[in-house]
């Protein structure tokens, strides 16, 4: 449970007018208890951000939010604008390259979980272990879990981590009377136009939501084991309409206003108008909050506290309900290396060898030239067949020696060959070397090397 230390004599009561109105939204009724609960919930909140945000060594000396931006730019082959006119900005992609090999290799594959179930006699029930399996393998096909996993493996490879939630909900949208546009005529009434629209369901079941790993905060840092964190909480903005699908029937929902707006009535920075981040007109925050220890959980859309002080988890099982898949540990840290992690200085130098490549080419195509004649020229006289009248001889000259030094030399493209191996071993591991072996796995799995692994390992979990 969030303890306090602020009394209700020093709490501002001004920070949640009971009577307020931000674009027509009453805000809710909070008890003084909910108040003082609310404002050191949002304060944890934030508290956990920062922290994992801030510089850490695990992270070359950066935050998380700008290690991940980092990784996805190398992963998305990102080619920066140009300083400078004259500037030849490269990127060969081979760690993208390098990135999808891994994960097509690893998409053929074929994960299957056997369930094998025990009654209190230790007699294994072998009907109801088939019947298991019979139900999870229904459920990833209802869910499509086929089309979505390329998505969880990609992230999991390019950022080192990823997280999958798992939640059952109840999903309606409006549906209206269908009317054919041929029925519209001269005479229809526009004005008095009321559709007949009833409340379909759409989906109700159990679904694998991938939350990206700038959204996922958890409580400890150091801890390695996502069941052992004190708290998590995951941060999602969806369009307002869907959240209503999903969230309308809750008695808070109509407490949540769809925009910012600045009010006199909401002074304090824990008003109504507080987010975690920012977020566009007509989209809404939603943070889920668990702590399995103390078995609490809360949801807060667009800083509206939708549940009671101290609601229990909304499922059965102990544990949290999202699980995290990692690549290559990083001694106690909750967090992964990428493979756009381990290959970034290698690629940074190779393709700053392919640049100096191109500018030595250039120069030697087009060295830089010394005018003495005290005409104003251009670079079309250097072109093929170009006649150029009015030159004496030394008038032009060109400076840096003679340009068939700037060629590329043999020792060059050796060192370029050399660093793309060094990328080839550090993006596929042990994967050719075969040092491990797995034989509880079907189509071609024996050949498994690290990276493997711990998608074998991921793909089980989640």
């Amino acid at each position: 449970m969030l303890k306090s230390s602020i009394s209700p004599k020093k709490f501002d009561r001004s920070i949640s007018p009971l009577k307020a109105k931000v674009e027509g939204v009453l805000e809710p009724k909070y008890s003084a208890d909910e108040m003082i609960y609310r404002q050191v919930f949002l304060q944890k909140l934030e508290q956990t951000r920062t922290a994992r945000d801030s510089a850490h060594d695990k992270f070359n000396g950066i935050g998380y939010k700008e290690w991940y931006e980092q990784n996805d730019k190398a992963a998305n082959s990102y080619i920066p604008l140009r300083k400078n006119p004259e500037d030849i900005n490269i990127v060969t992609g081979t760690t993208r390259e390098k990135v999808l090999t891994l994960i097509s290799n690893v998409i053929n594959l074929v994960f299957r979980t056997n369930f094998r179930a025990f009654d209190k006699e230790d007699t294994e029930e072998v009907d109801l272990g088939e019947a298991m399996g019979d139900v999870v393998e229904r459920s990833t096909q209802v869910e499509q879990w086929e089309d979505k996993k390329i998505y969880a493996y990609y992230e999991l490879a390019t950022q080192g981590d990823v997280f999958i939630e798992d939640v059952t909900v109840d999903e309606v949208k409006v549906d209206k009377k269908k009317i054919r546009l041929s029925d519209v005529g001269d005479k229809f009434d526009f004005e008095g136009f009321k559709p007949e629209k009833t409340m379909r369901k759409m989906f109700s079941g159990c679904r694998r939501n991938l939350i990206i790993g700038t959204q996922v905060y958890l409580g400890n840092i150091y801890e390695t084991d996502i069941n052992k964190q004190p708290y998590i909480f995951t941060r999602e903005v969806v369009p307002y309409e869907v959240a209503k699908s999903i969230y309308g029937h809750l008695p808070r929902w109509k407490n949540v206003p769809k925009r910012l707006r600045v009010s006199s009535l909401d002074e304090s920075q824990w008003g109504l108008n507080w987010r975690l981040d920012s977020i566009a007109d007509g989209m809404v925050e939603i943070l889920k909050y668990t702590d399995d220890i103390n078995d609490e959980y809360q949801l807060v859309i667009n800083g509206v506290l939708q549940l009671p002080i101290g609601f229990p988890k909304p499922w059965e099982f102990d544990g949290y309900n999202i699980v995290q898949g990692g690549l290559e540990p990083m001694g106690l840290f909750a967090y992964h290396k990428s493979i756009p992690c381990k290959t970034k200085i290698d690629q940074e130098v190779l393709d700053e060898m392919l640049k100096l490549s191109v500018l030595k080419g250039q120069k030697s195509y087009m060295p830089p030239i010394a005018n003495y004649s005290g005409q104003l020229l251009n670079r079309s006289m250097f072109k093929a067949s170009a006649i150029t009248n009015n030159l004496q001889k030394g008038d032009i000259e060109v400076l840096g020696g003679n340009p068939n030094a700037y060629t590329m030399q043999p020792s060059e493209f050796q060192l370029i060959n050399l660093l793309m191996s060094f990328i080839d071993k550090t993006a596929t591991g042990w994967t050719a070397d075969g040092y491990r072996v797995f034989h509880d796995c079907t189509a071609g799995a024996q050949k498994f090397g690290d990276y493997d692994f711990w998608f074998y390992k991921f793909a089980h979990e989640a």
